[in-house]
Order: C-alpha cells, then sequence, then structure tokens
C-alpha cells in the first residue's frame, strides 16, 4: 500500500504548494489524481515466465481489456481461484501459489488490476480493483476461493460485501483502512494537517463512495466468507495490527503470522503458499475428484459421438 516516492514526486509536491495557494478545488483534484495513478514497473523474467504457461486471454472493461491468465483444468466443473494482486503489482507476484493449487485439482484465474500490468487504463482505486475482480468472476465463474495481497485485499472484500460468491479468502498482508491510507498520503504531499479531513471528504463525494464502504474491518462484521489471513511482523508497509484488526472484526477469521518476509517476499514464503493452498482445499478433495471423474466422462462422451 505505502507509495515510494521518487524525485519526480518531490518536485510535484513543490508545484502541489503553489496550486493549493491558487485553488483549493484544483489541489484537490491533483491529489487524487496523483493517489490512484499507480506505478508500473517492468516485468521480472521469472513472473513472464510462469505467466507464458498459462492461458492467456483479454477481459473487455470500460472501454479497455483486461489482461487474465488461467492454468489447470480447461473444464468449468473444477474448483476455480482468483489471484488478486496489489497496488503497483502485477499478476506474476502470485505465480508461486499456481503449482501448489493446480496440483490440488484447482482451475487458477490471474489478473492485471486496472491501470496496472499489461492491463490498460491510467488509473485505479479499491473500487476499481473490486468491480475488476467481479467481471473476472462472472466471466471464469463460479469461484471458489480467492487468494489476494495487499490493497487486492482491500477490493476482494469490498467485492464480498456488494455479494461476490465466494466460499473462502485468503489475504496476506491486507490493510484495514483505506481512510488512513488516503491521509498519509496527503501528508506526503506536505497538506497541512486541518486540511486533511476536507480533502478526503471531497474525494469520496467526486468517486460516489463512504468511507466506510472501503474499510475491510468496517465490512468484516457482515461476511460470512471463511479468511485466513498471512501478515508479517516486520511488514513496515502494512502493519501486522492492521491484520490483526481485520481478523478481529470478521466472523472466523484466522491468523498466521510470519517473521522475517515483509510485506513482499511474503508472497514467496512457500510456508505461506502451502497454507493458503491447504485452506482452500480443506473439505474440497471429494469434490476435485468428482470434477475430475465428470471431465473424463465428458471428454468419453464427447469422442464418442464424434
Amino acid at each position: 500500500m505505502t507509495r515510494t516516492m521518487p524525485l519526480s514526486f518531490h518536485l510535484l509536491r513543490h508545484g502541489f504548494h503553489g496550486l493549493r495557494a491558487l485553488s483549493v478545488p484544483m489541489a484537490a483534484r491533483l491529489s487524487e489524481r496523483l493517489f490512484l495513478t499507480p506505478p508500473r514497473h517492468p516485468q521480472p523474467p521469472a513472473e513472464a515466465d510462469a505467466l507464458a504457461q498459462g492461458r492467456a486471454f483479454r477481459l473487455p472493461f470500460r472501454g479497455f481489456h483486461l489482461a487474465a491468465w488461467a492454468w489447470g483444468p480447461h473444464h468449468g466443473t473444477a474448483p476455480t481461484v482468483l489471484l488478486m494482486h496489489g497496488w503497483g503489482g502485477r499478476a506474476g507476484q502470485l505465480r508461486g501459489f499456481i503449482e501448489p493449487l493446480v496440483a490440488q485439482g484447482f482451475r487458477v484465474v490471474a489478473f492485471d488490476a486496472p491501470a496496472h500490468g499489461a492491463s490498460g487504463g491510467g488509473q485505479a482505486s479499491i473500487l476499481d480493483f473490486a468491480s475488476a475482480l467481479e467481471a473476472v468472476a462472472d466471466r471464469v465463474g463460479p469461484v471458489h476461493g480467492v487468494i489476494a495481497h495487499s490493497m487486492g485485499c482491500a477490493g476482494t472484500a469490498v467485492a464480498l460485501s456488494r455479494g461476490l460468491p465466494v466460499e473462502k479468502a485468503c489475504f496476506i498482508a491486507p490493510p484495514a483502512r483505506a481512510r488512513t491510507y488516503y491521509e498519509q498520503f496527503l501528508g506526503f504531499l506536505g497538506l497541512p494537517q486541518p486540511w486533511v479531513p476536507e480533502f478526503s471528504r471531497r474525494f469520496a463525494v467526486r468517486l460516489g463512495f463512504t468511507w466506510n464502504q472501503l474499510e475491510v474491518a468496517a465490512v468484516a462484521p457482515d461476511l460470512r466468507v471463511g479468511l485466513r489471513v498471512f501478515h508479517d511482523a516486520s511488514d513496515l508497509e502494512v502493519p501486522l495490527a492492521e491484520g490483526e484488526t481485520i481478523v478481529a472484526a470478521w466472523p472466523g477469521a484466522e491468523l498466521c503470522r510470519t517473521e522475517g518476509l515483509g510485506h513482499r517476499r511474503i508472497l514467496k514464503s512457500a510456508e505461506v503458499q502451502r497454507g493458503a493452498v491447504a485452506f482452500l482445499a480443506e473439505g474440497l478433495a471429494f469434490r476435485s475428484c468428482a470434477a475430475r471423474f465428470e471431465a473424463e466422462l465428458f471428454d468419453r462422451e464427447l469422442r464418442a459421438s464424434a
């Protein structure tokens, strides 16, 4: 969730000070635009290789396309798991979950969120993450589970609160309160503290939401989706306390703490990968076998009718 501040940002910060002196509404719009514009980083070869092994497809979304990939069984009877990356991330960052999920009989679908990776669009928000997740689920569903990282957890929680039918979710380093990060960002821009509430209010009104709708801790009590949270004690971007807050508010949720992995290396942890897959696969052994049997039967019938 924390945004790295390059030299160009510091130059913008000086420009923001000047604009604020001339026009508060224009300064508010600039802060929103900066906040909603994610960085696009080069894709490492390991991520490209993992995606190349999947079946690539594109999904129309709000005038552009989302880039997506699928692994595992082609048939629709296999339980499907969606992978949802975080802010400034890409589908390939969750590649370590693909092989163990497929080995358990899952179909795995990952995608780049709007304005991220190979997907179109220039700006994104938690609401956009949620809508994109809903669009992908509608295309490939029904969906058994979701594995999400960082802001992708917030987008997933919003989608669940809006009725996305999912049985289980695994959240990795989830933020509990979105408003906190926007207000921190306004602080990075140098906005005087007394102005922060007004800028937050303008942002919510312009995008048509209330901050409670984006707060995972606020929507959690009404959710009945099984949840396991993985959070590292040394996470400097999204503190462990946020994962603990979510687990305390989410009925039946479980927390798995890790040590020394931080905010991103936790995605590469074999222990976390095994734990997430085991949680999603729990109680599904018979269903997975049944799905494979149905697929084999369908293939035999198809060949017999050819």
